[in-house]
């Protein structure tokens, strides 16, 4: 940070000096407030320490034409020494009414000082953030035509209420999207589906919906299936009743969001018997916790989020099917990113300014031409996401005036697809096969033997501990334990007591 120091007494100037130099600030000094004000027309500062007794020109005066010429550019910060404490109030009150970000008293501690410039710090970051998302914005209206007061306010929502950046809504397709969750939102316990790849904005587009209705001030809660087994995502979500084992109740997720609105994402991996429990709550309205004796009410907002559309888990013979034609009115699906070709490059220069706001730089300014001809070939399995982390991280390394191939880190991975595409093409067609791992014989394999063999190798080279063979193989330790209890079966393997 760049810090001008006004102090007409040497030792105290000396020291504030030596002290921010050290900190790793960029620090001029001057020894009254014209010779200053003189310093800053032909260098630019961030913040000015100024004493408010000197002479010729004061801190006050000093003060007073720093606003009228630099505005809420930089801030000023005025320090006085021994005066009594009815002067003090007096000073900090003009000081403060004149537009003075802080008044302390000198000599001040270090401590105070250091906390004074991370509050200008984090003050000038977020002047800096809003307005370079304000000019992008303004150069997407002028690129893509105006927008409406209801789209105004959709950016609004989504920027400071859910965290979502601009350059989110800047896709035509997930504008339309977000059109369609407008019309959803104002019926507060209609069950929503919002179906996508990972990455798409999922979650966000449930927090829009939540935060846009008139319960937004009630509780949100998310509930990840995948991370449970049965019996814990049964317990998670429905809660436990206090018992003579266990005598702490639990309050599952539909007793906390009571009101509110309740998301449960990756709905394929619950199991029917959890699902025929929820379609019950949201029909009548109650649901019964486990080992409880009286239902609960529940009136909440259930959004379910998976990667497969209610009409494909329609057609799996483990789901309550009942529960997912409740959705068919309600689906919101999330285009992947591959299929929104168009848009790719007019997100990615979003989130270069973006990015160049929040890492405090001015370059690079732009996207090379064989950069931009990159992220529009290249697949981008994790979506949106993947590509605003992607930017993110060639803003903050590149150290050129455009960003170039080379600074993006996909390359690498682009140009490994490539050449694994160009091996496993065959001599037949172009018939690509990149996970090799055994040749399958003509009397045909069983793909079930395979997975029980995997189960029992993983369980001997663990030595038979369950939490790291599953762990392993990357699966939860239920569906372990049920492979487990299948391989021990087909293979008749008898443990030793």
């Amino acid at each position: 940070m760049k810090i001008l120091v006004v102090e007409d007494e040497s030792y105290l100037r000396r020291m504030i000096v030596s002290y921010l130099s050290e900190e790793g600030h960029e620090v001029d000094y001057s020894t009254e407030g014209n010779a200053a004000f003189n310093k800053m027309g032909m260098k630019s500062f961030d913040l000015v320490i100024s004493d408010v007794v000197m002479n010729k020109c004061d801190g006050f005066e000093l003060l007073r034409r720093i606003k009228e010429k630099y505005g809420k550019k930089v801030f000023v910060v005025l320090m006085t020494g021994k005066i009594s404490s009815e002067e003090t109030k007096e000073y900090e009150k003009k000081a403060l009414e004149m537009g003075a970000f802080d008044y302390i008293r000198k000599p001040s501690e270090p401590d105070i000082l250091n906390t004074i410039i991370k509050r200008v710090y984090k003050n000038i970051k977020l002047s800096l953030f809003n307005k370079h998302v304000k000019g992008v914005y303004n150069k997407f209206v002028e690129e893509y035509g105006t927008v409406t007061r209801k789209e105004q306010e959709m950016q609004k929502v989504a920027l400071e209420t859910v965290g979502v950046s601009t350059p989110f809504l800047y896709s035509k397709r997930i504008k339309e999207i977000y059109r369609e969750a407008d019309k959803i939102y104002e019926e507060n316990n209609l069950p929503i589906f919002i179906s996508g790849e990972e990455g798409t904005g999922r979650e966000t587009l449930a927090k829009y919906i939540h935060y846009k209705s008139n319960i937004r001030k009630l509780p949100f809660i998310s509930l990840d299936c995948y991370k449970f087994r049965r019996k814990e995502l049964d317990c998670e979500l429905f809660g436990r009743d206090a018992s003579m084992n266990k005598n702490v109740r639990l309050r599952g997720c539909m007793e906390r969001s009571e009101g509110g609105t309740l998301v449960i994402r990756d709905a394929e991996f619950m199991t029917e018997r959890v699902q025929k429990k929820l379609y019950n709550a949201i029909m009548h309205k109650t649901f019964d916790t486990i080992r409880g004796v009286l239902p609960r009410s529940f009136n909440t907002r259930v959004i379910l989020i998976s990667s497969c559309t209610p009409n494909e888990l329609l057609r799996r013979k483990s789901t309550y099917k009942k529960l997912f034609k409740l959705f068919l009115k309600n689906q919101i699906l999330l285009p992947p990113l591959r299929k929104r070709k168009n848009e790719i490059t007019p997100l990615a220069r979003a989130f270069l300014e973006v990015n160049k706001a929040e890492f405090k730089k001015t370059i690079p300014t732009d996207l090379s031409l064989e950069a931009i001809q990159l992220i529009n070939t290249y697949p981008w399995p994790g979506n949106v996401m993947e590509l605003k982390n992607a930017i993110g991280k060639a803003v903050l390394l590149s150290k050129n005036e455009c960003l170039l191939v080379d600074d993006l880190d996909l390359i690498e991975l682009f140009k490994q697809e490539k050449v694994e595409d160009k091996l496993c093409k065959t001599k037949e067609g172009n018939i690509s096969s990149k996970i090799h791992i055994a040749d399958i014989p003509e009397s045909g394999i069983s793909i079930d033997d395979v997975v029980l063999k995997y189960v029992y190798q993983a369980m001997v080279i663990t030595k038979y501990n369950k939490k790291k063979a599953s762990e392993l193989l990357g699966i939860t330790q239920w569906a372990l334990n049920r492979k487990w209890q299948k391989a021990k079966k087909r293979f008749k393997i008898k443990m030793s007591k």
